[in-house]
């Protein structure tokens, strides 16, 4: 078991396993080994996929692997799924404006 995993196990820490997480895709794809930071982000959240908080983590650890049209996808299913969820919306407008998807007016029209 690796230590992602274990970390990942422990409910008592998912903070540290998305930290840790972050830090190995983002050192994977300045490596150019992308396909590896997916098949990570991929076995780290394929047991807990029915939860928001999963869903919402994979979103932006795929960001942080280049896989931005993927991330979108999630995040716009699960703004169809939970309109009422505004940490879902909140997460996706910061990152897509970290992104420069989105300008500082914009982001003030939506809040």
């Amino acid at each position: 078991m690796s230590l992602l995993t274990s970390l990942l196990s422990n409910q008592n820490s998912p903070e540290k396993a998305v930290m840790f997480a972050r830090m190995k895709v983002r050192k994977l794809c300045s490596a150019g080994r992308r396909g590896e930071a997916k098949a990570i982000i991929e076995q780290l959240t394929s047991r807990h996929t029915e939860t928001v908080e999963t869903r919402v983590t994979k979103a932006a650890l795929l960001v942080d692997a280049g896989y931005v049209m993927e991330s979108d996808a999630i995040f716009q299913a699960l703004i169809a799924e939970y309109p009422l969820r505004e940490d879902v919306r909140e997460t996706f407008v910061r990152i897509a404006f970290s992104r420069g998807h989105l300008r500082k007016d914009s982001v003030a029209q939506t809040g």
